[in-house]
């Protein structure tokens, strides 16, 4: 029996020889692993799973904002900064704080958890819930929102100054001492300028439509007086306009310039004080006063060397002559002498009738003078206790009682003399 031997194996490496050939082999085996893994990477074996490209894309993840829209239009109006604005939008980033800038203000929003939509509200004045952007002047003005680092730019025009209106109110009546006025067939007018550019402009005159005339910066308004509107200084009011943004002006009542004074009724002078008759002046007074302003002329036989211009509520006395003004009245009786009054306004009056005057310039003469005696022997002698009557014919009718002298041996005698 041959008894078991264990085997043993030498456990010395191998030992080969590396040569050119087989480095060759080694380089084109590692390129065909790189094509091989650069194929891998540009398809998708269907099951599923991502290639390297897709892998990389994933990590540069994008976000997406957009604006669709400021104060409705993407132009901001006095009235929409008054009562509040809002630049809004929507975002793929849902419940994610939003910021937005108008014009450099900033605002904040969270957006809707569902839609991913977003409002910045925006006023005037900061009032509870907007910020206030009162510091942005009118222009374009660059609006953004900004989630996650990327942001959305939109342009829109901010116009908030109102369109002001600048009237003067004339009327093609006569003008007096400063003020101008306005009768029955005449037109008072308003000739308007406005601040820039409006349509829609309407006035109302003495509370009447007026016709309107021009357009854009330049208006004019007219109304013909007819006789129903109120006497006294003309009323307006202008408004309705608006400008090219939306804006609305304020209604005006003020005239800058100007000012009509409404007036077609008028009065006749009242005679205060009738010419002295029958007098012997030939140059006599007589006293007028008028319930207003204005100028009168004479009619009739007389004329008047005064001033025709007669001041409200106030007496004026008059001076009469010949139809000439300067020459003095002939002596006669004047029963047609007028005077006609015309107010500021051009308004004239009935005529006023003056009352009938004499103008007497010739002294009365005494003729048929006698003196007679109360002496009952002989009545062209006197003795003490006798009257002597003297008695004589007027040429006119006296308005007093003569007086006369006798005179005895020269010297005025007295009542009751004795002799």
């Amino acid at each position: 029996m041959v008894a078991a031997m264990p085997l043993q194996n030498d456990a010395r490496p191998s030992e080969k020889t590396v040569t050119l050939r087989d480095l060759r082999r080694v380089a084109f085996g590692l390129t065909a692993a790189i094509m091989i893994v650069m194929i891998a990477g540009a398809i998708n074996d269907g099951s599923g799973s991502a290639s390297a490209t897709t892998l990389e894309e994933k990590s540069e993840t994008r976000f997406a904002i957009g604006i669709t829209t400021v104060a409705g239009d993407n132009v901001v109006t006095n009235s929409e900064a008054s009562a509040g604005f809002t630049v809004s939008g929507t975002t793929d980033q849902l419940n994610t704080l939003v910021t937005c800038a108008y014009g450099g203000v900033s605002a904040t929003d969270t957006s809707d958890a569902s839609t991913g939509a977003f409002s910045c509200a925006y006023d005037d004045s900061g009032s509870p819930g907007n910020t206030d952007m009162s510091a942005v002047n009118d222009g374009t003005i660059t609006v953004t929102a900004t989630v996650g680092g990327v942001s959305s730019t939109v342009f829109v025009t901010q116009d908030t100054l109102l369109p002001t209106l600048t009237i003067d109110m004339a009327s093609d009546g006569a003008s007096v001492g400063g003020t101008n006025y306005a009768t029955i067939g005449e037109t008072i007018t308003l000739t308007i300028t406005v601040s820039e550019s409006v349509t829609g402009l309407s006035c109302t005159i003495l509370s009447e439509a007026a016709t309107m005339g021009g357009s854009g910066q330049s208006w004019t308004a007219a109304l013909e007086i007819s006789g129903n509107e109120a006497e006294g200084a003309a009323t307006f009011s202008c408004g309705s306009h608006e400008d090219s943004n939306g804006n609305s002006g304020a209604t005006d009542t003020t005239a800058n310039t100007g000012g009509v004074e409404v007036d077609y009724s008028v009065s006749a002078p009242a005679e205060t004080t009738a010419v002295t008759t029958p007098d012997n002046d030939a140059s006599p007074d007589v006293v007028v006063t008028a319930s207003e302003d204005g100028t009168f002329t004479m009619g009739g036989s007389c004329g008047t060397s005064t001033s025709t211009s007669l001041t409200e509520n106030a007496a004026t006395t008059l001076t009469l002559t010949q139809t000439d003004d300067t020459t003095d009245l002939a002596a006669g009786t004047y029963s047609d002498c007028t005077l006609t009054f015309t107010d500021n306004a051009g308004n004239t009056a009935s005529a006023l009738d003056l009352t009938t005057f004499t103008i007497d310039l010739t002294a009365p003469t005494l003729s048929s003078v006698t003196m007679t005696s109360s002496n009952v022997n002989d009545n062209s002698l006197s003795i003490d206790g006798d009257v002597i009557t003297l008695s004589f014919t007027a040429s006119e009718t006296l308005d007093a009682d003569p007086t006369w002298v006798m005179l005895f041996n020269g010297v005025a005698a007295t009542n009751a003399e004795a002799i």
